[in-house]
Order: structure tokens, then sequence, then C-alpha cells
């Protein structure tokens, strides 16, 4: 289930995509996750590894991550049911162009952390991850992007992880006061070594 918040910025995007987006079909109804699809039907899935991962919200953007050009998603592939079902998508490209003209680099930013958060609930399922490392994991993924999100680094991790604003605080101060990463106003300049493994 998406959040207020990942619906909200699905629908900015969408408007800001709407009339650059392309009619695509696949004919074993399995799309690799190359470029943004725009899902705004039921019957479709994600597989990660050609194994099931999880059901696609309708409406949803997949392949969000390809707008900066982090292959986050390259395990995955979008898998459609109905065999007459057209996809709508939008080259990443031409998703950045858009982007940059209608400023909303903060929602493409947020949506790509929301799901790189529902990765690693994912991955935790199984290695039992302490909820640091989605922190170390989320600020390396924001580092990756070609362009920053404009929201206060913190924020946007205490929203998509759910984590109490004080842990949070706690280990981006920390990891500040040691060096590992700057910051301008709370919004992430760099990673400047590292990240410990342990907190």
């Amino acid at each position: 289930m998406l959040t207020k918040n990942e619906i909200s910025c699905i629908h900015k995007l969408y408007e800001c995509f709407k009339d650059s987006l392309q009619l695509t079909r696949e004919n074993n109804n399995i799309y690799s996750i190359g470029m943004v699809y725009y899902v705004n039907f039921d019957g479709a899935m994600l597989f990660r590894n050609d194994e099931y991962y999880c059901n696609i919200h309708n409406p949803d953007l997949i392949g969000i991550a390809n707008i900066y050009g982090v292959c986050g998603e390259k395990n995955f592939t979008l898998r459609v049911d109905n065999p007459n079902q057209d996809v709508l998508y939008i080259p990443p490209e031409d998703a950045l162009q858009l982007v940059e003209e209608k400023c909303e680099h903060a929602s493409v930013g947020y949506l790509i952390a929301a799901r790189m958060n529902r990765l690693l609930d994912y991955i935790e399922l199984h290695t039992n991850s302490k909820s640091y490392h989605k922190v170390r994991a989320l600020i390396y993924y924001t580092d990756s992007l070609k362009i920053k999100p404009n929201v206060i680094l913190s924020t946007m991790i205490i929203n998509v992880t759910g984590l109490s604003r004080s842990w949070v605080m706690n280990i981006i101060a920390e990891l500040k006061k040691g060096g590992y990463i700057s910051l301008t106003r709370g919004r992430l300049v760099k990673i400047n070594k590292e990240l410990p493994i342990h907190f």
C-alpha cells in the first residue's frame, strides 16, 4: 500500500509526464525496468530476480530511479496479466528533462527513497537488518543521484522509514560530527568517506 505522500508525488509526476507518455506492448507481457512506466490498471506485478515481489498499486510509476541514471531496479521486471494490455512509458532522458522544467525533483527523490525503504523492508525480513542500515542505505542512495532532492535529509529518512525523529537526528548528527557527511541547511551535499557499517 502506498502512502499519501507517495500517491501525491505520483499524481504530480503524471501531470508532468502525461503529454509525453507512449504506448508499448511486449509479446510475453514482461517488461525490463529500463524505462519509466506509468501503470494505470490492475493486474500488474513486480518480480525481483524472477521471484514474485509485489502487486503494483494503480496508479503507480515504475522504474523511477532510471530518471537519475540509478539502476536501483535492475533486478526487477514488470509483468502484466492481460496480454492485450498496453503499457504507458516515457524514456528516462525525456522524463528528466520534464522534471527539470517542472521543478519536480523533490517528488522523484521522495519516490526513489520510498522504494528503497520498501526494498530494505523486504530484505530485512530475510537478513534481520537493523534500522541503522536503512538510514545508511538511504544516505548512499541519495548521494548516488545525479541531482540531489531538495529536501532535508532527516525529514526524508523519517518520512519514508517511519523511524523515530530522535534516532534519525542522532545518527545524522554523529555522522556529520565524524566528518562522514557534509550537509547544507540539513540537505545532503556529499559523503566524505565510507559510512560506518555499525552504529
